[in-house]
């Protein structure tokens, strides 16, 4: 079984609830150009929640900007709101 949430896959690694968690990414060919899907490694053997607090932190770091405290922690929300939202899809 995995989990894919927007570009973000997590695997189930053993029956302790521990997850390995990987980043959908776009690489390209280096001898003919063409690009391909791919994953990127980003944690091994975590917690669930763990997963999830890491692809919060992930998705707010690309964006790149500098931020007061108080609109990286509604950005951190929104996040969490909507990453939570489509985990909860899972459970019906």
């Amino acid at each position: 079984m995995e989990i894919e949430i927007k570009n973000w896959v997590i695997k189930p690694v053993s029956e302790y609830e521990r997850y390995d968690l990987y980043r959908k990414v776009t690489r390209k060919n280096k001898d003919t150009g063409e690009e391909y899907q791919s994953t990127k490694d980003l944690g091994y053997g975590m917690k669930l929640e763990m997963c999830i607090e890491r692809i919060i932190h992930e998705e707010l770091r690309d964006k790149e900007q500098t931020q007061e405290l108080q609109e990286f922690l509604q950005s951190y929300i929104k996040e969490r709101d909507e990453l939570l939202k489509e985990l909860k899809k899972f459970k019906r």
